[in-house]
């Protein structure tokens, strides 16, 4: 993508088709997939192929990314206890599907020769909604010094009354990961870990002061992130999940995301968004 001032310009696979659009929000896009969806002549390859597609095509000022591995067909060091509970807020039911911005529903799961077309009906939904322009700003920057993570979320109402019962979330995810599962992509992008803020719930309340505005200060350790990943993952095991290896179960400093989100208490709809990429912060002798 490319920008030019304050709008960004979507060069669409079809020459003939593009879009110059106002930044008027970050759009959230969310891959349900699994790594043991399908095999390497269809399934999850499919998704994976078209979600790297859209990957390198928005640029991240306009557009946050979030995998998550629902343990269907079969459990992967990749599931979480987080992907099932964002599952359940978005209703989603199946694995194979990408939902932008909580609202708008496109496929997840093809043949590699299918990529291009799924690629573009998920860009489609996610141009559709970069042109409505969201009553919310969000500002986020984060780093990781040794296993701490800290981060600052700043979240800024544009309206002058906003809906009652607002909740921000943040989650973690990291930008790649190696697990070959028999869906056969190898390399997943974008996989979200955690839910940082009310991980049992739909996040914080959003309740800002007289000017519209809130700050949130929080931090996390990684490791005890990895240990709730490992628990999650053991019970699934106990109750007869399948033997899972360590590999995809730690988390690589350098490859974590942070993506927060706005919606409404109960409600899919993800009303604004930002992402940002923490600071690697060299530890203190």
């Amino acid at each position: 993508s490319e920008r030019r001032g304050s709008q960004v310009y979507c060069q669409a696979a079809d020459p003939g088709v593009g879009a110059l659009l106002d930044a008027a929000r970050v759009v959230l896009t969310e891959f349900f997939t699994s790594a043991h969806q399908g095999t390497g002549q269809g399934g999850a390859i499919g998704g994976a192929l078209g979600n790297e597609g859209l990957l390198g095509h928005f640029d991240p000022e306009y557009a946050a990314f979030l995998t998550w591995h629902l343990p269907d067909p079969a459990l992967s060091p990749l599931c979480s206890a987080a992907a099932l509970e964002r599952a359940e807020q978005l209703r989603v039911r199946e694995t194979g599907v990408h939902v932008v911005d909580g609202v708008a529903f496109a496929p997840g799961a093809a043949r590699p020769r299918q990529a291009e077309a799924l690629y573009n009906r998920v860009r489609e939904a996610m141009l559709d909604r970069l042109e409505q322009a969201s009553a919310f700003h969000l500002e986020l920057d984060a780093s990781i010094e040794g296993d701490t993570l800290t981060g600052h979320l700043l979240v800024e109402d544009l309206t002058d009354s906003p809906a009652p019962d607002l909740r921000i979330q943040v989650a973690l995810a990291e930008r790649g990961v190696l697990f070959p599962g028999t869906s056969t992509v190898v390399v997943h992008r974008m996989v979200g870990r955690a839910l940082l803020l009310d991980p049992d719930g739909q996040g914080v309340p959003f309740t800002p002061d007289e000017s519209g505005l809130q700050e949130f200060e929080f931090s996390a350790s990684l490791r005890e992130i990895e240990l709730g990943l490992r628990f999650f993952l053991d019970r699934r095991v106990a109750s007869g999940g399948g033997v899972i290896p360590d590999l995809g179960t730690r988390i690589d400093p350098a490859q974590v995301v942070l993506v927060a989100y706005l919606s409404e208490a109960g409600a899919p709809e993800v009303l604004g968004a930002v992402s940002v990429q923490p600071d690697l912060v060299e530890e203190r002798p």
